[in-house]
């Protein structure tokens, strides 16, 4: 009985806590659930936790209310069936309602922790309340924090510190990125060989290694020689750029292209790993390689007509130092003898390779310079570039014009108004309104106020009354008055002093003294041919021929003349006839112009159409022609109403069709065109090639 008292009592006692708290009577709940604490622990830390969540009342204090929650959650697991079911049926007091007030009290205590915003406050909170619906906020915004905070230093030190503390957040991806990116950065800061190379040895986990590789490749042969190459290849044989240096090496070690170079390379580095493509490339240049065209595209063949590189090319050019110009959708690049593209095609305008380096250059007619490993030298950014020669090219900048060297480096610190290409190891250039001469280094080696122009391996300068020539050392070489000279095609270059022709040789020596009258275009072609120069004799008013000497090998007789042969051609009496070497007539023919024989024929003119006169006093082709041009030594490109045809200078016809063009591109080689289709013509094999596939 005195237990079944004792439990009346403590229950009407808590009957009367639960009605002081239904009266906000918090002081007489406060005491009656604080003195039943000890008997009966969960449910009075129950109600002592609803009066400190309430703040209504003076006793209001989170941390109590959460004290007294976990505690009544602890001790109702603690409590028998029978006393859970007594608070069910009296109080409605079960473990739903230990969870519903719990989750009130983390609520209240998140706003205070969401209030306060820092990491150490959501670290408590979660530590606190694994049950709170807001632990998946609470743990997002320790995880921001915590993040915002190393991305703040942007450490790797820090980005790892994150990662150890909340391996799981979700964060955890970025972190690790930018903990190898800061990582990386850190490593090589210095930017050196070396660094790249640490990098590499000692953080492979770190997937920046293979930026690392490249840059170390990059750095190490950041000149782009032969002997950076070289070395790279021998001291990082794991590179995964190992490949792409052996190829570079090799167009670095051809700059200076031929095929000795290209076997001496196969020989130096017998461990080239595209030695079978090497042996092709060699084959291919052996061959000597010729554009043709099937159905639209481009490729090309060799003197056989076998096809080696095959059409794919919407243009394609002849080969020089190893590399063609090629066209593709409307850009131009560079291919190698075996059809691979070492330089893309990406340009508007690409010039072939001459000493190293090609002239390149962009939409908007804006130059550059590239080389054979497809290095942009220079990049298209200048309005003009001049073609290599010697080493050196001049460029126009905004300051005037300079010179570069083949490493795309400036030769010397000069500018210059106005520039011309070296030559013999100096150049004209105009510099305040000044001519000068300059060696590769930039210093003046001669210096005028008149026009400087080059002469032989002197200078040519002079006013309106005097004309000089002068070597590098200053010697004078030739002194005149108000002279023209002609082109310097010849050991015997053509003057004119006061209306009187002579000639000089290419050191500026006077080899025939000024003492025939001058005519028209007399420097152009009074020129030597065959021996012979074609004169005007002052006291006649006639032309004649003069050998070497200044004397007259043929005598001035004649209205006009054309160059020497053992039948030669000359004007009398408003025609032109045929005379031998005692100026004895040959034939009784006239004609309206005529040329001097070359070989076994001469071309003449005949009522405005050309033919082929013969040494036996013939027309070997009849003077119904266009036009009769020599195309070689011995063939002749003749044109009528159906085209041009080849014939050699007997008059025998060479080839069976006639051509919408003909055109010598290289020595012993020329190219037809005819309805649409191309082919080659080999000279000394007297054969037209084309393609066999």
């Amino acid at each position: 009985m005195i237990i079944v008292f004792s439990g009346s009592v403590s229950g009407q006692n808590l009957n009367k806590g639960f009605e002081a708290l239904a009266m906000y009577d918090y002081f007489q709940a406060k005491k009656i659930f604080e003195k039943k604490e000890k008997k009966s622990p969960s449910i009075a830390a129950f109600g002592l936790s609803v009066i400190y969540l309430r703040d209504d009342n003076p006793f209001h204090n989170l941390d109590s209310a959460y004290v007294k929650i976990v505690k009544s959650e602890r001790k109702y697991k603690e409590e028998k069936e029978k006393a859970r079911e007594k608070y069910a049926e009296k109080w409605k007091y079960t473990y739903d309602s230990i969870l519903v007030l719990r989750q009130a009290v983390s609520s209240e205590m998140f706003k205070n922790v969401e209030s306060e915003n820092t990491e150490l406050a959501y670290v408590r909170f979660i530590a606190a309340h694994p049950w709170a619906k807001e632990l998946k906020q609470a743990k997002y915004s320790r995880d921001l924090l915590a993040f915002e905070k190393a991305e703040q230093s942007n450490t790797s030190h820090d980005y790892a510190h994150f990662l150890e503390k909340y391996p799981k957040s979700e964060f955890a991806n970025l972190a690790k990125e930018l903990f190898f990116r800061s990582q990386y950065a850190e490593q090589v800061e210095s930017g050196t060989e070396e660094a790249f190379a640490d990098f590499v040895t000692h953080y492979s986990y770190n997937p920046y290694v293979s930026e690392a590789e490249k840059e170390l490749y990059k750095v190490a042969t950041s000149d782009h020689t032969v002997l950076e190459y070289k070395r790279f290849i021998r001291k990082y044989p794991d590179n995964p750029h190992i490949e792409e240096a052996w190829q570079l090496l090799y167009r670095a070690y051809t700059r200076d292209f031929s095929l000795a170079k290209v076997e001496q390379f196969k020989k130096e580095f017998p461990d080239y790993p595209f030695m079978e493509e090497l042996e092709r490339e060699i084959y291919a240049l052996n061959r000597l390689l010729l554009p043709y065209r099937k159905n639209g595209k481009w490729g090309y063949i060799d003197r056989e007509g076998t096809v080696i590189i095959r059409p794919g090319f919407d243009g394609a050019s002849l080969f020089n130092e190893g590399m063609a110009v090629v066209q593709l959708n409307g850009a131009l690049g560079y291919i190698d003898a075996l059809g691979d593209k070492i330089v893309e095609p990406i340009f508007a305008d690409a010039s072939a390779f001459k000493d190293g380096i090609a002239i390149v250059a962009d939409e908007d007619d804006y130059y550059g310079i590239i080389d054979r490993t497809g290095l942009m030298i220079l990049e298209t950014d200048f309005e003009e570039i001049g073609e290599p020669s010697e080493g050196l090219f001049y460029v126009l900048t905004d300051e005037g014009y300079v010179f570069y060297d083949q490493s795309g480096k400036r030769a010397f610190q000069g500018v210059f108004d106005q520039v011309e290409a070296f030559e013999e190891g100096t150049a004209v250039v105009i510099q305040n309104e000044k001519y000068l001469v300059i060696d590769k280094q930039g210093r003046v080696v001669l210096e005028r106020e008149e026009k400087i122009t080059r002469f032989g391996s002197g200078f040519l300068f002079g006013d309106e009354d005097s004309t000089f020539i002068v070597a590098l050392s200053g010697d004078t070489l030739f002194s005149g008055e108000a002279v023209r000279f002609g082109p310097q095609t010849g050991t015997y270059i053509p003057y004119v002093e006061q209306d009187k022709v002579g000639f000089v040789n290419e050191n500026g020596e006077i080899k025939i003294e000024p003492q025939f009258a001058s005519y028209p275009n007399v420097l152009l072609f009074g020129q030597f041919k065959n021996g012979y120069a074609k004169m005007l004799d002052e006291r006649s008013g006639k032309y004649g021929l003069i050998d070497t000497t200044g004397q007259w090998k043929v005598a001035p007789r004649y209205q006009d003349i054309s160059y020497y042969s053992d039948i030669f051609a000359a004007k009398r009496n408003e025609y032109w006839e045929f005379f031998d070497s005692g100026m004895n007539r040959v034939w009784n023919r006239r004609f309206a112009l005529a040329e001097s024989f070359s070989g076994p024929t001469a071309v003449v003119m005949d009522e405005n159409r050309y033919g082929l006169f013969g040494r036996k006093g013939e027309f070997v082709l009849p003077p119904e022609y266009d036009e009769i041009i020599e195309v070689t030594s011995d063939l002749l490109r003749i044109h009528d109403d159906n085209g041009f045809r080849i014939y050699d200078k007997s008059g025998k016809l060479k080839l069976p069709h006639a051509y919408s063009r003909v055109e010598l591109i290289l020595p012993g080689i020329l190219r037809l065109f005819r309805e649409d289709k191309m082919e080659y013509y080999l000279i000394e094999n007297d054969c037209i090639i084309e393609p066999v596939e």
